[in-house]
């Protein structure tokens, strides 16, 4: 049995949130991948790349909740890491900096829907 602070753990609650995600009960897999992204930071640090990962996790479901805003932070923090220890040219750099630049258009045009309602 794994004892707690054990690095597999977060590989099993980062699990558990993906299942749950793909059931759509975001509120589980949200709760499931706070606790991996405790534990890689706890053993692993904030900085290495397998807590980036759960920083890209945590940052598509606060995108699929809507709070685009904290999406983006995760994604920033996912992408400096990754730029930093993989390098510009790792496929998983360009997958974050796709996808928070994605994100920002889509953000940037509902800003524009909203500011144009208004008028």
């Amino acid at each position: 049995m794994l004892q707690p602070g054990h690095p597999h753990l977060a590989v099993t609650y980062s699990g558990m949130a993906s299942l749950y995600q793909n059931m759509g009960d975001y509120t589980q897999a949200f709760s499931w991948q706070q606790k991996a992204l405790a534990a890689r930071e706890k053993v692993l640090g904030p900085a290495h790349p397998d807590t980036a990962i759960t920083y890209h996790n945590m940052a598509v479901l606060y995108e699929l909740r809507g709070d685009q805003e904290t999406a983006r932070d995760y994604y920033e923090k996912a992408y400096a890491i990754f730029r930093e220890k993989l390098g510009e040219q790792n496929r998983f750099t360009n997958q974050i900096r796709l996808e928070l630049t994605y994100l920002q258009s889509r953000y940037d045009g509902q800003k524009e829907q909203e500011t144009a309602g208004k008028e």
